[in-house]
């Protein structure tokens, strides 16, 4: 019995024993075995974060597109997951990171040019084909855009910016390529045509050409300054065409019948009278007119000394 008890007495020190031990050693939690990244979403990751560094002063439209073609064929591959949901899931949150870093930094890089004072024709079509493609409707329609946020916002304000900027250079070109084809003797230049031309230009100036950024544009600048002497060129090429067309016409027997009178009162005095209305009006600013003067004494001196 004796035995029985020391026996139950050890049993019991060795478990206060065992139960000391294991409260003053700390229990030992092994880390879960981490698993081996996915070096294809890794190498997405790692793209996108350089493009949100891309630098202001140049576009990354084929950086973005390198980026995008990956996207496609590794999700393609199945490289992004291991299932097909996971797969599948991975592509449409890295289309969607992807896109939300370009179209800042693409934003960024166009006002980077709209600051500037030299706008290259070419780069503004860039800016604006790429800024329809960041808006399509899809866009919209699955949410990587939304209206009235400030991507969105932006991107309305690079259109109006574009927009003013061709309105403006189309008028530039109606100017530059303006012709009024009724040259008959008696037909005048459309002056009022001509003054209202002008003061839209002046408009345009007096305005700092309707937006901000748009005024930073010097080559509209420097056309629109250049409207008034453009037309008055025009005009004066009119006349030219018209004496050349008339006024040495005098020995055409269908017209004037050798009648110098007739030729004086019916050709010369009404191109004169034109040539002095151009003379007389500002609107050009510079109205010398002495070449189409000294034109049109050397055809009247031909006629004159042929009667």
């Amino acid at each position: 019995m004796k035995s029985i008890k020391i026996i139950l007495i050890i049993i019991a020190v060795t478990l206060i024993g065992f139960c000391a031990w294991k409260w003053i050693i700390p229990k030992i939690i092994n880390p879960p075995i981490p698993q081996k990244e996915n070096q294809f979403t890794k190498k997405i990751k790692q793209e996108i974060d350089s493009l949100k560094k891309m630098p202001e002063n140049g576009f990354c439209k084929e950086f973005y597109e390198k980026i995008q073609y990956h996207i496609r064929d590794y999700h393609k591959k199945g490289f992004l997951g291991e299932t097909e949901k996971e797969n599948n899931q991975r592509q449409d949150i890295f289309s969607r990171n992807l896109y939300s870093a370009y179209c800042p930094k693409f934003q960024n890089q166009a006002f980077y040019v709209f600051n500037n004072t030299n706008w290259n024709t070419e780069t503004i079509k860039f800016i604006d084909n790429e800024r329809k493609e960041l808006t399509k409707p899809e866009y919209l329609k699955d949410g990587y855009l939304e209206k009235n946020k400030p991507i969105y916002n932006k991107f309305e304000e690079i259109k109006n910016i574009i927009d003013k900027y061709y309105e403006i250079l189309g008028f530039i070109g109606s100017c530059q390529n303006y012709y009024y084809p009724n040259n008959d003797l008696n037909a005048n230049f459309p002056i009022d045509e001509m003054q209202k031309k002008i003061g839209i230009a002046n408009a345009y100036l007096n305005n700092n050409l309707d937006n901000k950024y748009v005024n930073n544009c010097q080559y509209l600048k420097d056309n629109l300054l250049q409207i008034p002497p453009i037309l008055l060129d025009k005009h004066k090429k009119y006349l030219s065409e018209k004496i050349q067309n008339h006024a040495y016409k005098f020995g055409d027997s269908d017209i004037y019948n050798g009648d110098y009178n007739e030729y004086k009162k019916k050709c010369f005095d009404v191109i004169k009278s034109q040539i002095k209305n151009l003379e007389n009006n500002n609107i050009y600013r510079n109205n010398n007119c002495d070449d189409l003067t000294n034109k049109l004494n050397e055809a009247h001196n031909e006629a004159y000394g042929s009667y």
